[in-house]
Order: C-alpha cells, then sequence, then structure tokens
C-alpha cells in the first residue's frame, strides 16, 4: 500500500511538472478576468448607488462564464498530457482520479473560491 502511494505521488508530481507553466499562465489570466468582469460590475453599482438605485446582485453571476472557461482550458490542456510513465507506474484507475483532482477539482475549486471572494468584496464596498 505505500509503494503504490509513492508511485501516486510521484505521477502526480510528474503530471504537474509537465504543465505548471501554462497551468499558472490560465490561472493569472482568469484571474485577472476575473477582477476585470467584478470591478467593471462594481463600478456599474457604485454609480447605481449614488442616484439611490443600487441593487444587491450577486457578482458571481457575471464571473461564472470567465470561471467556466478558465475551467473547461485547464482541464483541457492538463487532461491531454500524454504519458509512458503512466502505464508503467500506476492503473488506469488511479490515474484517472489524479489527473481529476489535480486539474479539475482543484482548479474548479480555486476558481469558485476567488469568485465567492470579489462577491463578498462586491458586497462589502456597497
Amino acid at each position: 500500500m505505500k509503494k503504490e502511494n509513492q508511485l501516486q505521488i510521484e505521477y502526480g508530481k510528474f503530471l504537474w511538472s509537465s504543465v505548471r507553466k501554462k497551468l499558472c499562465a490560465i490561472s493569472i489570466i482568469v484571474f485577472i478576468l476575473m477582477l476585470l468582469v467584478a470591478n467593471v460590475y462594481l463600478a456599474i453599482n457604485v454609480m447605481g448607488a449614488l442616484s439611490e438605485h443600487a441593487s444587491a446582485k450577486s457578482v458571481v453571476h457575471f464571473i461564472f462564464p470567465v470561471l467556466q472557461l478558465g475551467c473547461c482550458l485547464t482541464a483541457s490542456i492538463a487532461m491531454s498530457v500524454k504519458t509512458k510513465e503512466s502505464r508503467r507506474m500506476i492503473s488506469p484507475y488511479q490515474e484517472f482520479r489524479m489527473r481529476w483532482t489535480l486539474f479539475i477539482f482543484l482548479p474548479f475549486l480555486f476558481c469558485i473560491l476567488t469568485a465567492y471572494f470579489f462577491d463578498g468584496l462586491q458586497r462589502h464596498y456597497i
């Protein structure tokens, strides 16, 4: 059991090192786009607040398309990495689970938390 875990950790490190630069670049771009969308929405709401017509809508609805685009790009780039080591190191199920966790679940979690962080900032300033 310990050897299997060690092989999974080594495989995860290998996968991460093979796509790290692309995923970091995509994450930064998505973060900036989410920030721009949230700030534009906040600016429009603040103008409405000055004229007593402010709405308390959540900014997450406007950030969601950017979030979805970023997660799809991350998943497609990372899941298409071809490795020969996977056949020797771990089973196909373990490989799928590792790829799904690293490249779908964790980026999605990052994007959701970032979206709700921006929503909290927007609600705080209005």
